[in-house]
């Protein structure tokens, strides 16, 4: 999370100063983030992030099929590896990790900071934030992304979700302009250019 909002303040205050060799300007003060499965718990986590190290958050935040719940079981297996990282080689020299559910769980305390939805009920989210998410997800939960949209609204925060019928977790892979797959992807990218 901290390389993410390092990126952002890099996109804000140093790339609008490098020469391009195209014709393209780069304006820092209007950024928007994208991330696909974990990369969009990391793009969420800016809403929160930034602010704390003094950092204007992005415009919005488009999240595809990503973790939001940390709190939620179903993310259980993989916390241990979220909050602390892979072990080292020396570390896990003695580690077995044909069972991930073995690895010791982090703590509420731990999870707090690194979970979207207790950032959002906790009111450190502000971000306009649109996801989506293939009902038929056999690694996150469809619903977490549900339950994340219902909190945003609550809070007052401008967001959006799409839930793709039957799609798995790659959900917007399609090349075909009639699935719902790139329906959806084309929505989030409507979000994301009305807030630049």
């Amino acid at each position: 999370m901290v390389d993410v909002c390092d990126a952002l303040e890099w996109a804000r205050t140093k790339l609008p100063h490098i020469k391009l060799q195209s014709d393209v300007q780069i304006d820092g003060e209007r950024a928007v983030v994208v991330g696909w499965s974990s990369g969009g718990q990391l793009a969420m986590s800016l809403a929160w992030t930034a602010p704390q190290k003094v950092l204007r958050p992005p415009e919005a935040i488009l999240a595809f099929y990503c973790p939001t719940n940390y709190e939620d079981e179903s993310t259980a297996q993989i916390l241990p590896v979220i909050i602390g990282g892979l072990p080292s080689k020396k570390k896990s020299s003695g580690l077995s990790v044909k069972n991930w559910n073995a690895l010791p769980q982090p703590t509420l305390e731990e999870i707090i900071p690194c979970s979207p939805l207790a950032q959002i009920v906790r009111g450190n989210y502000q971000t306009p934030t649109f996801m989506i998410h293939g009902t038929n997800d056999d690694l996150i939960p469809w619903e977490q992304s549900q339950g994340t949209f219902d909190a945003l609204l609550s809070e007052g925060v401008e967001a959006g979700l799409v839930l793709v019928e039957g799609a798995r977790h790659f959900c917007d892979l399609s090349s075909n302009p009639a699935s719902e797959g790139w329906k959806a992807v084309l929505k989030g990218y409507e979000f994301l250019s009305n807030h630049v």
